[in-house]
């Protein structure tokens, strides 16, 4: 019925609610903005590939909620802020922050100070190229050093504060071409389908601005799939209902930089399984480890020759018998530029920020007790609350 109407491109730029019911009302059938609401989510279905499980269907099935949201429909309709992307972006996280989901802290009032700190000492910045290369050259699979990885989404703040330095670098692109780069140039993944969930659709709802445009210049435009993947990264050999695109990304080994906050989940609170089976084939799976050391040693895999580590984990590996392992590999893995406090919890201490650049990614481990790492020297500096050291090689 609403084909040719124009209706369903209204609905990204407000007056669509009033000129459906005009139309229903002529066409003597009783419509509303729930219905409106519902034909556009299926025509705009297109636009992105849901990759978990729709969290929100439920909703739909009640009365009072579907009553509800047509209000909100309604009400959001008269309203149009098409020079001002970011306004949909703070009611969406604003709306996350008060909803209690677990693992969820969207409150725009109170960002991370850790998330631009940890992509700055990364050196994945805004407003100049890394190491001199387009963002936009080549496809995902490329092999340049630009492509980041984070491979616990979490509340996805990582993986957007690195699509929104990626999409200032583009400034002067066109809107389709930002689009490609963040779908090419990120990848992001967890085993959890709420942080999937909300990571895919804070991403979508900040690349709106540049979607509205890419379609007002193509009207064909469609922004493919996102690339969030529901599957557990640590495991290596991708079980039989990964899909394609999942076992893909997470089997490169050409990533520029591995960023993120990774789960510290002890080894008694990992159920036995084929997952605590494919954990424990880890070097650094030592007696009652903790899952983000597992971290650290997969991003060795993911991260091409002199590519960057940028995580926050469990500092208890730097002086506990579960850490003896991880201690004996990270020198013959990474380059340390910085290890420091931080403050909060993991699994049960002080977590801590480690930046390392990997090394010698085809040689094989050596003895520990033969093996003589380069040399350092050591800045060391008072942080608000924590210590700090920065690393600098000497040879």
């Amino acid at each position: 019925m609403v084909e040719g109407t124009g209706l369903l491109g209204d609905t990204l730029s407000g007056a669509a609610v009033e000129r459906f019911e005009t139309f229903a009302d002529a066409a003597g059938v009783d419509r509303d903005a729930g219905d409106l609401f519902g034909v556009a989510r299926e025509r705009f279905a297109t636009v992105h590939d849901r990759r978990a499980p729709d969290l929100a269907g439920w909703a739909l099935d009640d009365d009072g909620v579907a009553a509800a949201l047509s209000r909100t429909v309604r009400y959001l309709d008269h309203f149009a802020f098409p020079d001002d992307p970011d306004w949909a972006v703070a009611v969406y996280d604003r709306l996350l922050s008060v909803a209690d989901l677990p693992g969820i802290d969207t409150d725009p009032a109170a960002p991370d100070p850790l998330v631009p700190a940890l992509l700055d000492a990364a050196g994945y910045r805004s407003g100049e190229p890394i190491d001199g290369r387009s963002d936009t050259d080549g496809d995902a699979a490329d092999g340049d050093p630009v492509d980041l990885l984070d491979p616990a989404v979490g509340d996805g703040r990582y993986l957007l504060a690195a699509a929104d330095r990626l999409r200032d670098r583009l400034g002067d692109a066109g809107p389709a071409e930002r689009l490609a780069a963040v779908r090419g140039r990120l990848t992001g993944a967890s085993p959890d389908p709420l942080a999937c969930r909300v990571t895919e659709t804070r991403l979508l709802v900040r690349l709106l601005g540049d979607y509205r445009a890419a379609r007002r210049a193509d009207a064909e435009y469609a922004l493919g799939p996102l690339p969030v993947f529901c599957t557990d990264p640590l495991i290596r050999e991708a079980p039989a209902d990964t899909g394609r695109d999942a076992a893909a990304a997470l089997a490169r080994e050409d990533y520029g930089f591995v960023v993120g906050a990774p789960p510290a989940t002890l080894r008694r609170d990992v159920a036995e399984g084929p997952v605590a089976e494919a954990y424990a084939a880890y070097d650094a799976a030592y007696y009652t480890y903790d899952t983000s050391a597992l971290y650290v040693e997969r991003a060795g895999e993911w991260l091409a020759e002199n590519g960057t580590l940028a995580l926050r984990v469990a500092g208890r590996f730097r002086d506990t018998r579960f850490g003896e392992k991880l201690r004996e590999r990270l020198p013959q893995w990474y380059r340390l530029e910085e290890l420091r406090e931080v403050d909060g919890v993991a699994a049960g201490g002080t977590p801590v920020v480690l930046v390392a650049r990997r090394f010698r990614k085809n040689e094989p481990f050596a003895d520990p007790e033969e093996y003589a790492p380069p040399t350092y020297g050591f800045d060391y500096a008072e942080g608000s609350t924590r210590r700090r050291c920065g690393a600098r090689r000497r040879g």
